[in-house]
């Protein structure tokens, strides 16, 4: 954003079968051929400082922490649910993997042995 390296206009004359926004319509052809674009020329991702504003409409996500070698008491978050398997009281493996962003209320199973 601070660079711009490409400009793209889409529009579509006398849309059928459709809602006719432009978010919802041009929207996903936009994104695509932006996020092609940009790849293409190699821009690289840049994280903004700036937090997100979220709409309603939008499905928070949450980074998944490390639980492995924890007890099974310690393993809590606000955001996810937990499925246990196994035996044992220590969390000997997870999945999701630690970091993979998820939205709120995601499962993520966890593998209970013996440490």
């Amino acid at each position: 954003m601070n660079d711009p390296k490409i400009v793209c206009y889409i529009s579509i004359k006398e849309a059928k079968n459709t809602i006719q926004y432009g978010g919802t319509t041009v929207g996903p052809i936009m994104a695509r051929v932006i996020h092609d674009s940009l790849k293409a020329l190699n821009v690289k991702k840049q994280v903004s400082d700036v937090e997100r504003t979220y709409t309603f409409m939008d499905p928070k996500v949450y980074p998944l922490d490390n639980y492995i070698g924890k007890k099974k008491k310690e393993v809590k978050s606000p955001y996810f649910t937990f499925v246990f398997k196994g035996e044992g009281d220590t969390v000997i493996d997870q999945m999701p993997r630690v970091g993979e962003l998820l939205e709120e209320n995601s499962v993520v199973l966890i593998q209970l042995g013996n440490s």
